[in-house]
């Protein structure tokens, strides 16, 4: 892959260097960062630190500073920070300084399918690649735009889905599931069953609602905007909802009224259905 070896010439040539891994797909990304890192670093697991979580916080910088304040026995150190979008703002600043002045046996590299999320200050001092995958074609025995869309997002999940290796589950089992896959096709089916009858999407609403979880949320907002693209087509998505649910994917803090969140993308749906049969 061409961009892969300009990356590896890239670091070989350089001393103190701020990488930035932009795509689509987080798994991916991090994929190759890895692959980068232990093929620099021998495997020497004391030359690599890799930060990653549901939020990355001014602790993990501190992390990181330490880990770089000495220099290794040999080779260079690697830093991985694996979904940067989710840095909060303290954590961002703090990482600021780090980037300006890296120490020349370090390595840094940031993963984001976010670009524009992190702050220009902090763009603006890392070298960015942009890494496209090697998706495999996609089976001709889905036909299914949805299951193709989850296969885009998630390329991992194309042999379960060929062999139907997932569960449809009932709401009250869906809250208590932590298998990622049942849990799109579920909340998928669940929305697109119910998305023309309000009493039933209020009732779902209020189930969903007792799911304070921000990766949840996430995934429920892209559900919702594939519902609405499969079914109504990209022309008949509101602008409000469209805004609110690019705001929940690129969020770095899951500090939201989950009820009030939860009410607004479902009924959104809703009226935009009922508008569209009108």
């Amino acid at each position: 892959m061409e961009i892969i070896n300009h990356i590896k010439n890239t670091i070989e040539k350089s001393s103190g260097i701020s990488l930035a891994f932009v795509g689509d797909n987080a798994a991916y990304l991090k994929k190759k960062a890895l692959e980068i890192a232990e093929l620099f670093s021998s495997n020497r697991l004391e030359n690599l630190l890799l930060i990653e979580g549901k939020n990355i916080t001014i602790q993990n910088v501190r992390t990181l500073q330490e880990f770089l304040s000495f220099a290794p026995e040999a080779g260079k150190k690697f830093v991985l920070l694996i979904n940067a979008e989710r840095l909060l703002p303290e954590a961002e600043n703090a990482l600021l300084k780090i980037l300006e002045e890296p120490p020349e046996y370090s390595v840094i590299i940031l993963t984001t399918t976010s670009w524009n999320s992190l702050y220009p200050t902090v763009r603006s001092r890392l070298q960015r690649f942009n890494i496209r995958r090697e998706i495999e074609t996609i089976s001709s025995e889905i036909k299914d735009p949805f299951l193709k869309k989850l296969i885009i997002l998630n390329p991992e999940f194309k042999g379960r889905i060929v062999n139907n290796d997932y569960k449809v589950l009932s709401i009250d089992e869906l809250l208590e599931e932590d298998d990622l896959l049942s849990i799109y096709i579920s909340l998928y089916k669940l929305i697109e069953d119910s998305v023309n009858q309000k009493d039933v999407l209020l009732k779902l609403t209020k189930i969903l609602s007792t799911k304070k979880e921000f990766d949840f949320l996430v995934i429920l907002a892209r559900v919702c905007l594939w519902v609405l693209e499969n079914n109504l087509g990209i022309e008949h998505i509101p602008y409000e909802l469209a805004l609110e649910i690019d705001r929940i994917v690129s969020s770095k803090i899951g500090n939201y009224n989950y009820e009030l969140t939860y009410h607004f993308l479902l009924l959104s749906l809703e009226k935009a259905f009922s508008e569209k049969s009108k």
